[in-house]
């Protein structure tokens, strides 16, 4: 008999069992160095930069995780995803605007149809997960 297929992210590795520790504890760092920063630490870590590399990087551990772990119900994390990486995308148009298109944040602004259009996703992300965790208690 043949050995089942594995997709890449099945195959056990070094950090395969610990690659959600490291990332926790990274974030756990960065978030908290973005707090401590906000107080009294250097430019770089007041700016926008970390705060959105923090979020971005969710979007990444959104989409992995969905794929190590989700089996069949992988949309509801999927779309989470799009609705992080839209979040993302506003809060870095509204924090560079001014850099990108050489005036002041007006309102409205290109950002906020980003910022609006994660609501939706994030919503039908929910209710899918509802819908999932309803189907799994009746079986």
């Amino acid at each position: 008999m043949a050995a089942p297929v594995r997709s890449a992210t099945d195959q056990p590795g070094l950090f395969a069992g610990r690659s959600w520790w490291m990332y926790l504890v990274a974030m756990a760092l960065m978030t908290g160095g973005y707090a401590l920063g906000q107080l009294s630490g250097p430019g770089w870590l007041k700016s926008g930069l970390v705060f959105n590399l923090i979020g971005g990087s969710s979007v990444a551990a959104l989409i992995v995780g969905a794929r190590r772990n989700s089996g069949r119900s992988r949309l509801p994390w999927y779309l989470f995803a799009v609705g992080q990486g839209l979040f993302v995308t506003s809060d870095v148009l509204a924090d560079n605007y001014e850099r990108l298109f050489g005036s002041a944040l007006p309102f409205p602004s290109i950002a906020d149809p980003f910022h609006l259009a994660f609501y939706p996703f994030l919503f039908a992300g929910m209710v899918l997960l509802i819908q999932i965790g309803r189907a799994s208690c009746r079986e």
